[in-house]
Order: structure tokens, then C-alpha cells, then sequence
């Protein structure tokens, strides 16, 4: 299966491939919108739970000091919350969308392979000193 860094980083050699395989190459552009869209969607998240991170230091000074933290602050702190949970929703569905596309970059017949393929079963344990198995 190819990995999202591949298709990232050799966007054309992939895309040759798919046309070497007679597929439709424009589920790739589909991968790499999401992934954009996943990436920012990260980025932002990130970026907020910085910022939350520094405010709540500047609340706990402000605490320790003995003065309430103005409300203001409070109110823009519970929005940065619910937007970062609202990212964290959008990062799980673009996760979800981008793994349903990326299987069907898969062969059909790599698909039913993979399907059936049994497990393997461990070898048995070696035998030590007195031959038996051990188990």
C-alpha cells in the first residue's frame, strides 16, 4: 500500500504509476486535498492549544496573586476549547476520508489477497535440554 508521505513527496511518479495501471489517477488529487485539509486543520489545532496553554499560565499567576482572571479572557478561553474539540472532529473525518481513498488506490485483486490471506502460525518453541517443548 502506498504510505500519504509517498504520495506526498513523489506526487508524479505516483501518478505515473496509476496510469501504467490503467487507474483513475483522480483519486490522488482527492488524497492530496484532504491531506491539506488534515494538515491545516493540525496546524490550527495546534496553534490554539498554545495559546490556551499560555493563557492558563497567565491565570494561574494571576490566581496565585490573589486577583480573579478577567472574565473575557475566560469566555475566549472556552471558545479556543470548542474549536480545538471542532478540529480534533475535523482531523478524525479527514483521517477517515483519506483511508477510504487510499484503499481504493489498491488492486482489486490485492484487496481479495489480503482478505483471505490466512495467519501464519509461530514456529513451535525450540526443544531445550530435556526435548520438550517447553510450553
Amino acid at each position: 500500500m502506498l504510505s500519504l508521505e509517498q504520495i506526498r513527496n513523489e506526487t508524479d511518479a505516483v501518478r505515473a504509476a496509476l496510469v501504467r495501471r490503467a487507474e483513475d489517477e483522480d483519486c490522488l488529487d482527492e488524497i492530496l486535498a484532504l491531506d491539506a485539509g488534515r494538515r491545516a486543520a493540525i496546524t490550527e489545532g495546534d496553534e490554539l492549544r498554545a495559546r490556551r496553554n499560555q493563557v492558563s499560565r497567565e491565570i494561574g499567576r494571576a490566581r496565585s496573586e490573589g486577583g480573579p482572571p478577567p472574565d473575557d479572557v475566560v469566555a475566549e478561553m472556552r471558545q479556543v476549547g470548542q474549536r480545538i474539540s471542532e478540529l480534533e472532529d475535523t482531523v478524525r473525518d479527514l483521517d477517515a476520508q483519506i483511508n477510504d481513498a487510499m484503499l481504493a488506490l489498491q488492486p482489486a485483486r490485492r484487496q481479495h489477497a489480503r482478505r483471505t490471506r490466512r495467519n501464519l502460525q509461530h514456529r513451535p518453541a525450540t526443544l531445550g535440554r530435556t526435548g520438550h517443548a517447553g510450553l
